[in-house]
C-alpha cells in the first residue's frame, strides 16, 4: 500500500486531517479494466475500455486536476505564509500567498519552492499529495476572517 496522511493547523481556528492509502495510481487501472467488461455499458464500455489500455490516461487525469488546483490557488485573496513539512524532519518548505503577488507568478515560486525542497530532501511529491496541499490551502484562505494575516503548517507523512 502507498498512502500518506495530511494534517494542518493554522493561527484560526482552522484545522485539517486527510488520510489516503490506495495501491498507486495503478490499481485504478485494474478497476476500469474491470468495469469495462460489466454486460450494458453499450457505448460507455467502449470508452472506459480504451482508458484502461493506457496507465498513462490515468497519470494524465491526476495531472488535469492537479492542474485545476493550482489555478484554483491564483486566486487566493487572503496573506498567507504556509509551511509544508514531513513527519520526522523528511522534508521542508515555506512560501507565502500574498494578494499583491497574486496569480500565477505567486502560483509558479509555490510549485518551484516545493519542487527545489523535494529535490534536496530526496522526496517526491506526488500528484495526489500536491492536490491535498492545495485543496487544504485554498479551503484555509475561504475560511480565514478576512484582514487577518494567516499562517498555516501542514505536515504529511509519507
Amino acid at each position: 500500500m502507498i498512502g500518506f496522511s495530511l494534517s494542518a493547523t493554522s493561527n484560526t481556528l482552522y484545522s485539517r486531517n486527510y488520510e489516503q492509502y490506495s495501491e498507486g495510481d495503478f490499481w485504478i487501472s485494474d478497476a476500469i479494466s474491470v468495469m469495462s467488461k460489466l454486460p450494458g455499458l453499450g457505448l460507455a464500455g467502449k470508452v472506459i475500455a480504451q482508458g484502461s489500455k493506457s496507465k498513462d490516461v490515468i497519470n494524465a487525469a491526476f495531472g488535469g486536476l492537479l492542474n485545476g488546483c493550482l489555478a484554483d490557488l491564483t486566486n487566493i485573496v487572503n496573506q498567507i505564509g504556509v509551511t509544508v513539512h514531513g513527519a520526522g524532519d523528511t522534508f521542508f518548505s515555506y512560501s507565502t500567498f500574498n494578494i499583491k503577488d497574486y496569480g500565477f507568478p505567486m502560483v509558479r515560486a509555490f510549485v518551484l519552492d516545493l519542487k527545489r525542497t523535494s529535490d534536496v530532501y530526496d522526496q517526491e511529491l506526488g500528484d495526489q499529495v500536491m492536490i491535498q496541499i492545495c485543496k487544504t490551502i485554498k479551503e484555509f484562505d475561504s475560511r480565514m476572517p478576512f484582514g487577518m494575516l494567516g499562517q498555516l503548517w501542514i505536515e504529511i507523512e509519507f
